[in-house]
């Protein structure tokens, strides 16, 4: 009888962490699973859900993880990838839900659910258990079996299967699914266990309206990704590999305001000369503010490449060390470049790392 017993213990064992091995698998496998994501927006964190349409990318998310926030941080799970996205709530009074235009190149091809994918109605058959898909703060994926009670006109409710498992803070956003059909998100929850989803019909409903309409009027939120046009050269921000600490030091805060502020480490930064035909680039200005509670770059490495994707054909192009009173310029004969890419080696110092505006002649 013992050796029955411990056999029965080994292998519910093997069917549990094979049920957790599927679930995150299950997200580089499956491309609508892949679409979720973690949002941060100032000290508010929860998730979202990708679409795409009209050659755009959006990430769906509650209106209160947003909140008065114009721009929010999107990362994917693991390898974690990440971009940014400028938020809109548009959508009817009470309705807690909004909608980012991302840049999303960093997340190279992560988006690419198109948005009728979510043209689902709420159906919860029997022998179709409902689960909940969840990032860890690691970045891997949980899925969170659902137990679900009722249904109203917007909204339905389901309840946590697992008495070990809770929708706690930043779970707002995340999606239920039967099978692979979305059945709405996650808004809300009274003791921790139950939670109050939004209806896919709503989502998607209101989500359609907004997106084909700024489509069509060509009224999408405004995205500062390209340097102005002024004496410099006009510059696009492409990627970067390291997240920015918040959503108020935002990579693409080098092309306008304030200041891209990232984790100590090694940071590559690629830029795109838009136009048919290649620039002739001669001059790169970095500035950063010394004053700043932030690290200077020291070490930056400049690579150009006329290759059609930044993925070949990188030639150096000089290498410059920022001044301690935040100056990095470099002057040189003319080489033709479609991508520049930044690679900030080093730092001045310890901690977070800043650098304030990159312009380009």
């Amino acid at each position: 009888m013992k050796i029955i017993h411990k056999i029965g213990r080994i292998v519910a064992l093997l069917i549990s962490v094979s049920s957790l091995t599927i679930a995150i698998a299950g997200v580089g496998s499956n491309p609508l699973f892949a679409q979720v994501v973690r949002v941060e927006s100032g000290s508010e964190v929860g998730h979202g859900f990708l679409v795409t349409h009209g050659g755009g990318c959006y990430v769906i998310t509650p209106r209160h993880v947003t909140g008065t926030n114009r721009t929010s941080i999107i990362k994917t799970a693991t390898p974690m990838l990440s971009a940014t996205a400028v938020m809109q709530a548009p959508f009817w009074e009470g309705m807690d839900l909004a909608i980012g235009v991302v840049q999303a190149a960093g997340l190279q091809g992560y988006c690419r659910i198109p948005l009728s994918q979510i043209d689902q109605e709420l159906s919860v058959d029997a022998g179709q258990p409902m689960h909940l898909l969840r990032m860890r703060d690691s970045g891997e994926v949980e899925r969170l079996p659902l137990e679900f009670e009722d249904a109203g006109y917007l909204t339905f409710t389901s309840r946590m299967a697992r008495i070990e498992d809770s929708f706690f803070r930043g779970t707002s956003g995340a999606f239920a699914f039967v099978g692979e059909r979305p059945m709405g998100m996650v808004v809300t929850t009274t003791d921790g266990r139950a939670g109050q989803f939004i209806r896919i019909e709503e989502i998607h409903k209101n989500i359609a309206r907004w997106v084909q309409r700024s489509v069509r009027l060509g009224t999408e939120a405004p995205v500062t990704t390209a340097s102005p046009i002024g004496d410099g050269m006009r510059i696009v921000l492409h990627s970067v590999t390291q997240p920015p600490l918040s959503s108020d030091f935002v990579p693409e805060n080098m092309l306008g305001e304030g200041a891209y502020v990232f984790p100590a480490g090694r940071n590559q930064i690629i830029f795109r000369i838009p136009g048919v035909t290649a620039g002739a680039l001669s001059q790169l200005e970095l500035r950063s503010d010394p004053e700043s509670d932030y690290a200077l770059p020291r070490q930056i490495r400049i690579e150009v490449s006329t290759a059609r994707e930044p993925t070949t054909g990188w030639r150096h192009f000089a290498d410059v060390e920022m001044t301690p009173d935040g100056f990095a310029t470099i002057n040189r004969s003319a080489q033709l470049a479609r991508w520049v890419r930044l690679t900030v080696e080093t730092a001045q110092d310890f901690g977070a790392i800043g650098i304030g505006t990159v312009s380009m002649e």
